[in-house]
């Protein structure tokens, strides 16, 4: 996962063979001047009989919570978010992983990441972090939040409307960011999709125009 040119990765945690070279703890950067962004991936997040870990992060001193949704990584099962917005591994897993989890600015001047044990053997995690600069943004990363995506209702229950400024490529992503639906490009602005046969719970609908750029936003699943 590309943020930026030039970014500056950072690693603590594990070694490559589950060494110790940092464990439980609290690691914090800070930025003079501040950064624009900045990409974090966790690896070996444990939640097992022997024992169960917490990751918390903090930007610029407040509590942050970690956005969705997760992406896949190949060095473990994705954990799972919970409700204060800080990460467990999944339930039963030794080694959960997830890469590419976005801390978005645009101004940054600390980022504290806390690996916190709370019962059982401190394993501790590894992670990296990646900062970029405010003037290198967006190079390759076509996130934007200024496309229109409007969706209603939301929550939904039998169907949701999604209006857009353009036609665009459409999709569907469950709340650790596997596709659950793809519309394909879609010429109208305006569309009723069924969401009769979802779960209940959250996704995330996905567009990207005719100029890549990608726009993501909540909808909650109700009944």
């Amino acid at each position: 996962y590309n943020l930026c040119n030039n970014a500056f990765a950072y690693g603590a945690g594990y070694d490559t063979y589950q060494t110790y070279t940092s464990g439980n703890g609290k690691y914090r950067f800070d930025f003079s001047p501040p950064i624009g962004a900045a990409m974090l991936s966790i690896h070996y997040l444990t939640n097992t009989s022997s024992g169960l870990e917490e990751v918390i992060m903090l930007k610029n001193d407040v509590h942050y919570s970690l956005e969705l949704p997760l992406k896949s990584s190949l060095c473990g099962t994705i954990p799972q978010p919970i409700s204060d917005g800080n990460l467990r591994a999944c339930a039963g897993c030794s080694a959960s992983a997830v890469d590419g989890l976005m801390i978005n600015g645009p101004s940054i001047s600390s980022i504290t990441l806390i690996d916190t044990a709370l019962a059982g053997y401190p394993y501790g995690v590894f992670f990296s972090i990646a900062f970029c600069k405010t003037n290198e943004l967006g190079i390759k990363n076509n996130y934007v939040n200024n496309i229109r995506l409007d969706l209603y209702p939301n929550p939904a229950s039998e169907e949701v409307v999604l209006e857009t400024e353009e036609s665009s490529e459409i999709s569907i992503l469950n709340n650790v960011g596997q596709l659950i639906q793809d519309l394909g490009l879609v010429l109208e602005n305006k569309i009723t999709l069924s969401t009769s046969a979802f779960s209940t719970g959250i996704y995330f609908v996905q567009i990207k125009n005719k100029q890549g750029l990608v726009r993501q936003k909540k909808l909650l699943i109700e009944r």
